[in-house]
C-alpha cells in the first residue's frame, strides 16, 4: 500500500545494508504527511547465482530441421522496438509454445484470432500459409471461411517492425535467422451456428511443406454484445476518416473513436452567424456505426477550448462569443441525442492542463502553445446540456482541479500514480472517469488496459493517444495495423464477454431456475476473488499493475484462460450447451 515496487531488495556487492526505496507519489486524496512504522518480521540471505538462459540449447531437441512452429497468445511480450538501450530484444520461444494444434473459443459475432510464430536457423525461402479448402467444417457441414492472414518479419534480427501486411500469396524470403509472426484470423457471423469447426493449415516454405497444423474453433452458443455504454477507442489524428482506415480500425472491436482533426461542417444562418450542419454530421454517425462505434464519437478538433491550437473549429467558427458556443453545442446535443441508436458524443475540450499554466490565446506566429492551467471554460458544454458528456486528458497531478468542470474527464500519462483511492474519490463526486491508454505497447498491457483496467477501475471510456502513431502506419502507400492491435482486439473482447457474463448473472438471479441461480453465485465469487488480485492499482510505469505482468509471475495463458472462463460461466447462468 506504500508504493514499494518490489517484494525483495538486492544487496550491492560487499554491501552490509538493503535499502527499500518507495515508489509513491503524494496523492491530494491523502494527507501530504503520514507517519508510519516499518517491523522486519524476517530477513532471509540468498546467495544469488549468475545464470545466463541459452534458449539456442533450450530448443535444440525441437530444431531437428532447424525450424520451430510456435503459438503464444497475441498479448505477450514479441520483442522491443523502444527502448534504445535494448531495442535489439526479442521473445524466444519456450519449448512448450510448439504449435502441435491451434484451438480456441469463439462467441458468435467475435474476430477469432491465433499468433503463430516460426523461428528458424537456416534460410526458409518464402514462407506460405495455406488453410485447406479455405475454411474450417463443422460436423454439420457449415464452413466458416478463413478471414484473413497477416504478417510481420519480428524482431529477430533486430528490424523493430511491429506493422503487419496481409498475406496474400507467400511472403518474402527470410534472412537466415529470423522469428516471423502470422495472424490468422476467423470473423465469426451472428448467426453461426454452434458448433466445432475444423480444419487443416499448412505451413510451406517454397513448394516444400513444413508443417501441418490442425486447427479447431469452438463457436459457442452465445453471442458477443455490442457495447453502448463504454467507449473504447483511440485519437485518430494525422489521417482523415475514410473507409480504409475504418477497415483496419474496426478489426479491433473498437466501441468508440476521437475525430481529432474534427467531423463537424458550418454554414452561415440567416442571422449571419455560423452554424453546425446537422444533416451531414448524422450521415458520419450512421456510417462510423457501420463500423462497429456504437458507444461514442469523441469530438477534439471540433470542441477544443484550450489555448494550446488557439481554440478548436466550432469556438472559432463562432468567434469566440460564448453564448454562441453555448447555442450550437444545445443544438448537435439535442439532434444526436434524439437518436438513441447513434453513438453518443464526447466533447474533449482540453488536453493536458497544467497546474501552473497561463489561460492565453496565443497567436500562431508566436509558435508557443501553453496548456492552459484548469479553468471553468472547461466547462462550457456541460453549461450548455447538464448531461453532456465532456472531457479532457489530464494528468494525477492537476486531478482535483480539473475535476469540477467534467462529466468523464480521462487519467493521462496514462494511468500512472492512479489506484482504487483515486477511482473512489471521482465517484464520491459524481463523475465518471477514464483513461488516455499507451498506445502501441509490444506486451501484455496492449490487452490489460482496454479490458481488465477498465473492469477492475469501473471507468467507461479509454482512448489510446494518437492511432497513427504507433498502433497504424501507412508505409509505401498502404495503410497498415500494429501487432499489438492485435492484443488491444483480444482485450476488447474481454470487456465485452465481462459485461456479457454480468448480464448473464443478473438473467439467471431472476429466473426460477435452481441450477442457473447456483451457476450465477459461483460466477459472482470467481469475479469477487479477480477482483481482489487486478484492482487496476498502478506503479509510476505506464499501466503496469502493482503486481506484474501475468507472463512474469509465469502464467503467460493468464488472459485466454480467464477470457474462456467468464464465457464458460456465462453459458452456465444462461443454460445454454458448452461446446467442448
Amino acid at each position: 500500500d506504500w508504493g514499494l515496487p518490489e517484494m525483495h531488495a538486492r544487496a550491492a556487492a560487499d554491501a552490509a545494508e538493503l535499502k527499500l526505496a518507495l515508489d509513491q507519489r503524494v496523492q491530494f486524496v491523502r494527507s501530504p504527511y503520514q507517519p508510519g512504522t516499518w517491523w522486519v518480521d524476517d530477513v532471509v540471505l540468498l546467495e544469488q547465482p549468475e545464470v545466463r538462459v541459452r534458449f539456442d540449447r533450450l530448443l535444440q531437441p525441437q530444431l531437428k530441421d532447424n525450424v520451430f512452429v510456435f503459438r503464444r497468445p497475441a498479448n505477450m511480450n514479441l520483442g522491443s522496438v523502444d527502448d534504445p538501450v535494448s531495442n535489439d530484444y526479442c521473445a524466444m520461444p519456450y519449448p512448450r509454445e510448439k504449435a502441435d494444434k491451434l484451438e480456441r473459443i469463439a462467441l458468435r459475432g467475435q474476430r477469432a484470432v491465433f499468433l503463430l510464430g516460426v523461428y528458424h536457423t537456416r534460410p526458409l525461402g518464402p514462407l506460405a500459409l495455406r488453410l485447406k479448402d479455405g475454411a474450417l467444417r463443422a460436423s454439420s457441414g457449415e464452413r466458416l471461411p478463413l478471414t484473413e492472414i497477416e504478417w510481420t518479419p519480428g524482431f529477430l534480427p533486430p528490424r523493430r517492425f511491429r506493422f503487419l501486411r496481409t498475406v496474400a500469396g507467400s511472403v518474402p524470403p527470410a534472412d537466415p535467422q529470423g522469428m516471423p509472426y502470422f495472424v490468422i484470423s476467423f470473423q465469426v457471423p451472428r448467426q453461426a451456428a454452434p458448433g466445432r469447426y475444423e480444419g487443416q493449415l499448412d505451413l510451406l516454405a517454397g513448394d516444400a511443406p513444413l508443417r501441418t497444423i490442425p486447427v479447431v474453433l469452438k463457436v459457442q452458443d452465445l453471442e458477443l454484445p455490442v457495447l453502448r455504454d463504454i467507449s473504447v477507442g483511440a485519437i485518430l489524428q494525422t489521417e482523415r476518416l475514410t473507409d480504409e482506415v475504418l477497415r483496419q480500425y474496426s478489426k479491433s472491436g473498437f466501441t468508440g473513436i476521437n475525430v481529432g482533426r474534427g467531423i463537424l461542417e458550418f454554414e452561415t444562418g440567416s442571422d449571419g452567424k455560423q452554424h453546425v450542419k446537422l444533416e451531414p454530421l448524422g450521415k458520419i454517425l450512421d456510417w462510423l456505426l457501420g463500423y462497429g462505434i456504437t458507444s461514442r464519437v469523441t469530438l477534439w478538433g471540433d470542441a477544443d477550448l484550450g489555448p494550446q491550437w488557439g481554440g478548436g473549429r466550432l469556438l472559432r467558427a463562432v468567434r469566440f462569443d460564448k453564448a454562441d458556443f453555448l447555442a450550437e453545442v444545445k443544438r448537435v446535443e439535442e439532434y444526436v441525442q434524439a437518436r438513441p441508436h447513434w453513438p453518443r458524443l464526447i466533447w474533449m475540450t482540453w488536453d493536458e492542463p497544467q497546474p501552473n499554466g497561463s489561460f492565453e490565446f496565443v497567436p500562431p506566429e508566436e509558435k508557443r502553445r501553453p496548456h492552459g492551467a484548469p479553468h471553468p471554460i472547461m466547462a462550457w458544454p456541460l453549461e450548455a446540456v447538464p448531461n453532456a458528456w465532456n472531457t479532457v486528458d489530464a494528468g494525477f497531478y492537476v486531478w482535483d482541479r480539473i475535476l469540477p468542470y467534467f462529466s468523464l474527464p480521462n487519467l493521462d500519462e496514462p494511468a500512472n500514480f492512479a489506484g482504487p483511492e483515486l477511482y473512489e474519490f471521482t465517484r464520491q463526486r459524481g463523475k465518471q472517469f477514464g483513461f488516455a491508454g499507451m498506445a502501441g505497447a509490444l506486451d501484455e498491457r496492449a490487452r490489460y488496459q482496454v479490458g481488465m483496467m477498465l473492469i477492475a477501475s469501473g471507468a467507461i471510456n479509454f482512448q489510446y493517444w494518437h492511432l497513427t502513431l504507433k498502433m497504424m502506419a501507412r508505409l509505401d502507400g498502404q495503410l497498415l495495423r500494429s501487432i499489438s492491435m492485435v492484443a488491444t482486439g483480444e482485450g476488447t473482447d474481454d470487456l465485452k464477454i465481462h459485461h456479457l457474463l454480468r448480464e448473464a448473472i443478473e438473467e439467471a438471479r431472476r429466473s426460477a431456475d435452481a441450477i442457473r441461480t447456483a451457476a450465477a453465485r459461483e460466477a459472482e465469487q470467481y469475479l469477487e476473488r479477480l477482483r481482489t488480485v487486478w484492482n487496476a492499482d498502478h506503479r509510476k510505469d505506464q499501466s503496469y499493475p502493482y503486481l506484474g505482468l501475468a507472463a512474469d509471475w509465469g502464467y503467460d495463458q493468464f488472459y485466454e484462460n480467464w477470457q474462456e472462463r467468464m464465457a464458460r460461466y456465462a453459458a452456465a447462468c444462461k443454460g445454454v450447451k458448452w461446446i467442448e
